[in-house]
Parts: C-alpha cells; sequence; structure tokens
C-alpha cells in the first residue's frame, strides 16, 4: 500500500479533474494559445502552415496585427483595427462549417495564426509553446477523434494530468524523507486539496504544470545528489527541459540548490557526487538538449534560432521587471512589495499554514530531516521563490499564482509536519493529532465544494475570507484568471433576449469563448454604444486596479448590472445591459454646458486644454468640434 500510495493519490486526483472538468471555463490566455497550438500541430503532422478550410470569423474576431478593444491590455493585438462583418457570429458560423464539412474540428483551428509562420518577428515570442501543443493532441483525439471530451474541455486534460504528476511528485517525495505513508498521504492531499491549485489545475496553461514540473526538478536532483545515479540526473533534466517548455520559472533552480549544495559540502554524497570536470560535461549536454528541445517544439524558430532565442531572454526579462498591475496600497518603503505574500498567506487554508510552520520550527531546530539537511531544501524551495516575487522592480501581476512552485514545497512540509508530530508525541497523542487534522482536512474539503467552480477566489479566515479580502481591496479580476467567464456565458444563454449583441472592451474578455454561446448571440467590439444605449450586454470582472479609460468607466459608473457571479456575496464578475432601464438613479438625464472656459496651457509634456465649468459637475462627456485628427 504504501509503495502505491503516490500513484493512488496521483490516479484520484486525475480522475476528480476528468470528472469536473466541464465545470470551468478557461484562462484568457488561451485562445490565442489554442490556435497557436493548432497551428503548430498542423505543420508538425502534414508539414503545411494551413488547414484548407473555408474562411471564416477567427475564434477571438482578430488577425495578428489586428487592433480589437476599447482599451489595449493583454489583448495580443496590433495597431490595425479588425475588419468584421455586420453582426459577428463566430460560434454559428462555426456550427454551419461542422456541418458541411461532416466531421469534428476545432473552433480555434483556424487559418489567421498561420502568418505566424510567414516571417519571424517578435510578436511571436512568449512562453514557449509546450503546454498548447500537448493540448492541441488531447484535443485531435479526445474530441475530434473520439468524441469523448467537448472542444475546449479536450484541451484541458494535459493541465490535470501535469497536475496529478505534481501530487506523484509530492507524495512519493515525503514518502522519500519520512518513509512515513501517514505523512505521504497528508502531503499529496495538502497540494490535491490546495484552492488555487486544484481550480487552475483545470485550465490554466501555464502555472500548476509549471508547479508540477518544477517539483520533479527539485525531487529528482535530491535523490541525483543523494543516490549520485544517473537515471535521476536524466529525470531531473527531463524535468527541467519540460519545465522550460512550459514557463522559465526553473532558471531559479541554481538560486534554490546552491545554497543548500554549500549547506551540505561536507558530506560524504556531496563528495561523491560533485566531480566538476564530470559535471560540466553534463550540464554543457543537457543544456544543448534542452535548448534543442525549446527549438524543436517552436518551428517559428528555426529560421532564426539565435535571435528567437535572444528575444526569448529579453521576453522573459520585461515581463519579470516593470509596472505593477496589482491592487495600490501594497509595497512598503524601498518598493518591498508585500501583496505576493500577504495574498500567500491568506489564500493558504489554515490548516496547511500551520503544519508548514510546524516543520519550518523543526527543520530551523534541526530536529528533523537532518540527511543532507532536506529540510533546509525545502525551506529554501519555499521562500526563494517568495522572496524573488517580492523584490523591488519585479513585476508583479495575477496575485501569486506566478510562483505557484511554492505550493507543492508547502504541501511537503505539510507532510513532513505529521512525520514529526508523530515522533514527537507519545501515547494516545499521535491518533488525536491525527483525527484533529482529519477533521480539519474534511473541513476544507467542504469549503471546495461550497465554492466550486471558483476555489481559486478562496481566502481563509486570517484574510476575513472573501468579503475581508474584498475589503481590503485583494478581490481583483486576477484572482479568477478568466474562469468565471463561463458562468457570464451560461446566464446570457438563459436569460438574454434572442438576437441579443455583446460588446467586448477589452482583451481578457476572450476568455468568454463565443463556442459557449447560443448560436443567435452576436459578439462585436463596434456594438459598445455609451450613452447611445442601444441595449447591448457588457461583460467585466471585479478589479480594484483602476483604469482610466472611459469604455472602462462608463459601466461601473453609469449602469446597475443585471447579473453578478457572487462568491460568498462578493461580486466577482457582472453582466450590463447598456439601455435606459438600467442607468443608476441620478444618471437618467444629462444637461449640456455649451460655453465652458477653455483656457490652452502649455505642459512640459505638451500643451493641453483646462476646462472650467464654474462650479463643480459630474461630466459624462466632452464633445469636440473643429478639431484636427
Amino acid at each position: 500500500m504504501k509503495k502505491f500510495l503516490p500513484l493512488i493519490l496521483a490516479g484520484v486526483f486525475f480522475i476528480i479533474g476528468l470528472a469536473t472538468i466541464n465545470d470551468y471555463g478557461m484562462n484568457w490566455d488561451e485562445p490565442v494559445r489554442f490556435m497557436r497550438g493548432q497551428a503548430f500541430v498542423q505543420f508538425f503532422l502534414t508539414g503545411r502552415k494551413s488547414f484548407g478550410l473555408p474562411d471564416r470569423t477567427p475564434p477571438n474576431l482578430i488577425r495578428p496585427g489586428d487592433y480589437l478593444t476599447r482599451y489595449n491590455f493583454l489583448a495580443e493585438e496590433g495597431t490595425k483595427l479588425v475588419e468584421l462583418p455586420e453582426s459577428p457570429r463566430p460560434q454559428a458560423e462555426f456550427f454551419v462549417l461542422l456541418t458541411k464539412l461532416g466531421k469534428r474540428i476545432s473552433f480555434y483551428q483556424h487559418d489567421a495564426w498561420a502568418a505566424y509562420f510567414n516571417t519571424y518577428s517578435t510578436f511571436e515570442v512568449g512562453h514557449l509553446p509546450l503546454p498548447e501543443i500537448l493540448g492541441t493532441f488531447s484535443n485531435r483525439v479526445l474530441y475530434q477523434s473520439l468524441g469523448w471530451l467537448g472542444d475546449i474541455d479536450s484541451y484541458h486534460v494535459p493541465y490535470i494530468l501535469l497536475s496529478a504528476i505534481g501530487i506523484f511528485v509530492v507524495s512519493q517525495f515525503v514518502l522519500d524523507l519520512t518513509g512515513s505513508w501517514v505523512a505521504a498521504l497528508v502531503g499529496g492531499v495538502s497540494l490535491g486539496f490546495f484552492p488555487l491549485f486544484f481550480a487552475e489545475s483545470h485550465f490554466s496553461i501555464k502555472n500548476p504544470e509549471t508547479a508540477a514540473l518544477f517539483a520533479g526538478c527539485v525531487w529528482a536532483f535530491w535523490h541525483w545528489v543523494k543516490e549520485n545515479k544517473t537515471r535521476w540526473m536524466v529525470w531531473f533534466f527531463i524535468f527541467f527541459g519540460l519545465s522550460l517548455g512550459v514557463k522559465w520559472d526553473a532558471v531559479f533552480l541554481p538560486f534554490i540548490f546552491v545554497p543548500w549544495l554549500i549547506i551540505i559540502r561536507k558530506t560524504k554524497e556531496f563528495r561523491q557526487w560533485f566531480v566538476p570536470r564530470r559535471l560540466l560535461v553534463i550540464f554543457l549536454i543537457a543544456g544543448f538538449a534542452c535548448i534543442a528541445f525549446m527549438l524543436l517544439i517552436w518551428p517559428v524558430s528555426w529560421a532564426n534560432p539565435v535571435r528567437a532565442l535572444a528575444d526569448l531572454v529579453v521576453y522573459y526579462w520585461s515581463i519579470g521587471r516593470g509596472t505593477t498591475f496589482q491592487p495600490p496600497g501594497y509595497l512598503l518603503p524601498g518598493g518591498i512589495n508585500s501583496y505576493p505574500i500577504l495574498l500567500f498567506l491568506f489564500q493558504t487554508p489554515e490548516i496547511i499554514l500551520f503544519l508548514a510552520a510546524v516543520a519550518t520550527v523543526a527543520v530551523i531546530r534541526k530536529y528533523t530531516l537532518t540527511t543532507l539537511q532536506s529540510g533546509w531544501l525545502l525551506l529554501l524551495w519555499f521562500w526563494v521563490p517568495i522572496v524573488r516575487y517580492s523584490l523591488p522592480g519585479m513585476h508583479a501581476y495575477s496575485g501569486w499564482r506566478q510562483v505557484m512552485e511554492i505550493v507543492p514545497a508547502i504541501a511537503v512540509l505539510c507532510g513532513v509536519a505529521v512525520f514529526v508530530l508523530a515522533r514527537a508525541l507519545s501515547g494516545l497523542w499521535p491518533r488525536i493529532v491525527y483525527c484533529v487534522i482529519t477533521i480539519l482536512y474534511i473541513v476544507l474539503l467542504s469549503t471546495l465544494i461550497r465554492l466550486h467552480p471558483n476555489e481559486n477566489v478562496y481566502f481563509n479566515l486570517l484574510g476575513g475570507g472573501v468579503q475581508g479580502a474584498y475589503d481590503r481591496g485583494m478581490v481583483d479580476y486576477f484572482l479568477t484568471n478568466g474562469n468565471v467567464y463561463k458562468q457570464v456565458a451560461l446566464w446570457l444563454n438563459a436569460h438574454a433576449e434572442r438576437n441579443a449583441r455583446l460588446t467586448i472592451l477589452s482583451g481578457p474578455t476572450f476568455a468568454l469563448s463565443p463556442v459557449w454561446l447560443r448560436p443567435d448571440i452576436s459578439i462585436s467590439p463596434f456594438y459598445f454604444s455609451a450613452f447611445a444605449q442601444k441595449g447591448e450586454y457588457i461583460v467585466g470582472l471585479n478589479s480594484n486596479v483602476e483604469r482610466n479609460y472611459f469604455s472602462y468607466q462608463y459601466p461601473r459608473q453609469f449602469l446597475v448590472p443585471v447579473y453578478q457571479v457572487l462568491v460568498d456575496g462578493v461580486p466577482i464578475a457582472y453582466v450590463y445591459k447598456n439601455d435606459r432601464a438600467h442607468v443608476r438613479q441620478g444618471f437618467a438625464d444629462e444637461r449640456d454646458i455649451p460655453d465652458p472656459m477653455v483656457t490652452r496651457i502649455h505642459g512640459l509634456n505638451g500643451d493641453y486644454f483646462e476646462v472650467d465649468f464654474g462650479k463643480d459637475e459630474y461630466v459624462t462627456r466632452i464633445h469636440l468640434t473643429n478639431v484636427s485628427p
């Protein structure tokens, strides 16, 4: 039983993930990356750069280089205004196409992304395409060939599978460290019950996968140093190479491994492992193999691999530093960012925090895991990403999921804590502790069931629950990662009038896939009518990060939502209907101020106009005449 426990836990997690897969939406990165994956797989399988399908409206309404949204934010777009039919219904076009073809193809199988292959440009540079390639193969087998899963759900199966591998690695690592099946069970359950990890294993294209592969790197490296066997070296570089193919968090592993190796430098195991000339050869060969793998799965790079890799380094440097997209008020003196660590503390279940704290104290007091100072490896694994993400100038957005590799670390620490408590106590106390821990994990499970499918909006009692976090300004649209849009689509299908119009104001809104909508619902950025109030639906997510764009502010300032997605009473998504019946009280009528006093001001960054009404007024719009383009 003990030998097969990690495999059993991983299998249970995978089965539950499949059983609940249809309840979740999609990540707002996915529409673009689904098309990218389909284009690459088509090229790998056939050598062709197109699908040979009839032209239709692209799944996210744009082709590379088009401009779509009313404010340009994470929209994967260029500068040319998109050209659309009068009433775009991409989902209806797609259903007609399926009937004509007489077979299943993916909604995201579209020639617009064939432009990637024509000329190399930095437009293509971003995260490497391993997740979308795996997702595309899954889509072609499980949806197109077998029909076992729906179109979008089939892309998500590899995410759940990689996350399940993370469950296996964590529980096996705890078993290797402690020899206790109870500790291994707690470690695996801690990762599987972690609200953010569980939810996003269903739809996040990068972060749970990165966490699982990162855990595999640490586990295999520990074994490699401990046993000095070739198979563990091979497993380490397999995990490392796959991790690079998803996201480059693994490049920070030396900041974890080097301090640990320094700590254990006097041990017999280290001296047997640390043969500089041999390690240099190994790392050079493995390094070239990893680079070759990255280029192999990225066919756009083949024409100019050196430039592609250089641009990739620049890309990761640029997104690692720069503007911070997060609620205000969390930067400490010197630019230290407290938001990631506070968000982690408030989004981690109390029982997991407690057990991790017990393990941390035990490691510091050298109470357990003295072999190779393994406890310090676990602490470095946990703290290095958090510290890195909190340093001045680091780019902090999308909560702390950008360093989700700390979740397997804290899960391993939970398993270690149970082992520590069992050794420190005697008599009936270990059983009492086991019972209490079991009850608390059952309570956590009930909470996950209650929040389903919005577990990634979980906040613990330290954060005051979801309401307390909302009051602190910590409930932001980044928390949902786009998942909640499917719930919005289902509401529109049930309540929107026939031939309803839906407008898109922001790039992330494409996490509301048109394929979820009724065929008669039309979707276009040009439906936004503002004060003309022509009755279009507008969707948006709760956000504490203000943006000074009229289209962003308008529905929040002037309209009453017709529907809200609530989690513990806190709205995380809105649907507005832009008509006279849903205007907020006090904004039903406008009056003109035709001749305000206007003064031209010469500023350091150019001229601007100062408009003075003579008294305070609510300004709904400013109409300019005789102004050059």
